[in-house]
């Protein structure tokens, strides 16, 4: 009976440290594995051993604990992994909540279905583009579910920053990158598949995300802008929306004159003839607030449909940025992890 209650009270004891071991290995790009292994090899160094013999071998023993509580607690170990990787894509969440929450102007022109597509065609690209870098950089030749699932994980990065969750654009990517390789590469058929394929999400999340990280720098960097230069990069997103509509960029004069006599100034124009629309471009946070000048809602009440108001947020520049880095972080260029297999044993 005692002995019944040791063993239970071990086994719980093994599984809680195989847990705590998950959170550890949660941190991106494999550093649960590296780190612990460079700080016991300089120990061991210092009293006298090789560095590199030491490393090789305190990096064998942490694949080795990794694989030996897969196998024994692998419930404990999946847990503590997306416990951590939830927290890491929490905490830069969070702090960017205030600015992801940033409302649109209520006049300004909805994205189009067909803008929406060809912006996830482009992510998809990208998670292609990203795939096809990494192999180069590592001398193989990925699956076509490798690059299936490249191209899916760039897709939802678009689609979360679509849906006004910039902050998390990149571990969308980086985890449905990775749980769509591992479903197309290996199928999710036994409870072993299953484990493996959560726990290739929750890896590919953490490295994903932090994209978020030279992203928000540029963000921030982008808000110190002086309203000119707001201006102008509000006026130049525009220009780009324009053709991702398929419109064409058209000469014309600056100054739109009004039924009443007054102008106001065109950022740019779309089309000829009845088709010809006038594009007004606005970049920043106030102009939620400010909304249009009288002059502008004048013209926006004669023309229709055919003005229309381009808001840009400093989200969007996070958005923007965090598509391609949290492909090219998740696809691996950056990884410190090599891609031969690990010998069993310790």
């Amino acid at each position: 009976m005692g002995r019944s209650k040791g063993n239970s009270r071990s086994s719980g004891w093994e599984s809680t440290k195989a847990g705590l071991r998950g959170i550890v290995d949660s941190a991106p790009f494999d550093l649960g594995d590296y780190a612990p292994a460079v700080v016991n090899a300089i120990i061991d160094a210092a009293h006298g051993k090789s560095f590199q013999a030491a490393y090789d071998r305190r990096l064998k023993a942490e694949r080795a604990q990794n694989r030996y509580d897969e196998a024994v607690h692998p419930y404990a170990r999946l847990a503590g992994k997306a416990g951590g990787t939830i927290a890491q894509i929490a905490v830069p969440g969070l702090s960017l909540a205030n600015v992801a929450r940033a409302e649109r102007m209520k006049v300004a022109t909805r994205l189009l279905a067909s803008e929406a597509g060809k912006l996830a065609g482009i992510g998809a690209g990208v998670g292609v583009g990203s795939q096809g870098v990494a192999d180069v950089l590592r001398g193989k030749r990925g699956s076509l579910g490798e690059y299936a699932g490249s191209a899916v994980g760039g897709a939802a990065g678009v689609a979360a920053a679509l849906a006004g969750r910039p902050q998390y654009v990149g571990a969308v990517t980086g985890g449905v990158t990775a749980g769509v390789q591992d479903l197309l590469d290996h199928g999710t058929g036994s409870r072993q598949d299953l484990l493996r394929l959560a726990g290739k999400i929750s890896g590919g999340a953490a490295d994903g995300n932090f994209a978020v990280l030279p992203a928000f720098g540029l963000m921030r960097r982008v808000e110190r802008f002086s309203p000119k230069k707001k201006g102008e990069l509000g006026e130049k997103l525009a220009r780009q929306r324009t053709r991702l509509r398929g419109e064409s960029i058209t000469p014309g004069p600056r100054r739109e004159y009004l039924r009443n006599g007054r102008y106001t100034v065109v950022d740019h124009r779309t089309g000829t003839g009845a088709a010809a629309g006038i594009v007004e471009a606005k970049f920043g946070v106030s102009h939620a607030k400010k909304g249009l000048s009288r002059r502008q809602t004048t013209a926006r009440e004669e023309y229709g449909d055919l003005y229309r108001v381009d808001h840009f947020l400093p989200r969007d520049i996070l958005a923007g940025a965090s598509v391609p880095t949290g492909s090219i972080l998740s696809q691996g260029p950056l990884r410190i992890r090599s891609d031969k297999p690990v010998k069993k044993g310790r």
